[in-house]
């Protein structure tokens, strides 16, 4: 049989059983929805007795927290006095307060002690790094001919040299030639050569010696001087520590600084390793600068 439309009930009039049931059937879903709804307020976790007691737990940390602001001892006001004491005690950048003025105390007394009693050659003299002081090396030391000696030394600060210096206390007699080459290297065994100068007029006379030079130096570089004399009568003599017997086991401890060979004729080495056997150790070290 044909499905036949439902009509509409009419007010005041008899309903059909399928009208009837559609509308119970809307009753109960509206009462099963009001129950769950009433189970969820009051759900013993999230319901509203319960959503009540966690805001007034809020409620009561925040007064807690108000509490410690306002706090006469830990509070806000409390601080911020204690804060201003602290800055007052301290000072301000340059203001000279209580902290700083004690650092500005502390830097002046470290400045005072560490400058040095004495002057040094770089304020008296202008040598920016050399093999010894001037004052320690007041000896006069006679390379005789034939004698190629080398001087080296290390450098404690990077600066870029122009002067090459060393002192003939003694001058040279007759003819003879002189030559002297620079060396630089990042040790002992691999000095290179920086310069070359020569001329037996720059030992002829006495007096402290200026050579032009256009080097960089870095620091911890090992910088050396190497001299050949030949043919003069008597050898000119050069600034050097006072000679004496056994002093190359103190100043060739472990490296060798000041060494010579004997025998020898121009030209000067372009590399040198004064570690080598060849080389004899001196027993005094040769005055150089650079400035």
């Amino acid at each position: 049989m044909a499905n036949v439309p439902m009509t509409d009930a009419v007010f005041s009039q008899p309903a059909s059983s399928a009208e009837y049931n559609k509308v119970t059937a809307n009753v109960r879903d509206l009462d099963t929805r009001a129950k769950n709804l009433e189970a969820v307020t009051t759900n013993s976790t999230t319901g509203n007795t319960a959503l009540g007691n966690r805001i007034s737990t809020v409620e009561t940390k925040a007064n807690t927290v108000d509490t410690r602001t306002t706090d006469t001892t830990s509070g806000n006001a409390a601080l911020n006095t204690r804060l201003g004491t602290v800055e007052t005690n301290i000072g301000t950048r340059g203001s000279n307060g209580t902290v700083y003025a004690e650092i500005t105390a502390v830097k002046s007394q470290v400045l005072a002690f560490a400058k040095p009693t004495t002057a040094s050659d770089t304020a008296l003299y202008g040598d920016v790094i050399s093999s010894h002081t001037r004052a320690e090396c007041w000896w006069g030391e006679a390379i005789g001919n034939g004698f190629l000696t080398v001087q080296a030394t290390r450098s404690p600060k990077t600066f870029t040299a122009t002067d090459l210096r060393f002192c003939v206390p003694t001058a040279a007699g007759g003819t003879g030639t002189f030559d002297l080459k620079l060396y630089t290297g990042t040790a002992l065994t691999n000095l290179t050569e920086r310069a070359a100068i020569s001329g037996p007029g720059l030992v002829t006379t006495a007096g402290v010696k200026h050579q032009a030079i256009n080097l960089a130096i870095s620091e911890g570089d090992y910088i050396a001087i190497a001299i050949l004399c030949t043919g003069f009568n008597p050898s000119p003599k050069f600034s050097s520590t006072a000679t004496s017997s056994g002093a190359q086991l103190l100043i060739a401890d472990g490296s060798a600084y000041s060494v010579f060979k004997s025998g020898q004729a121009a030209p000067i080495p372009s590399t040198i390793n004064t570690l080598d056997a060849g080389w004899t150790r001196a027993n005094q070290q040769f005055w150089f600068a650079l400035a």
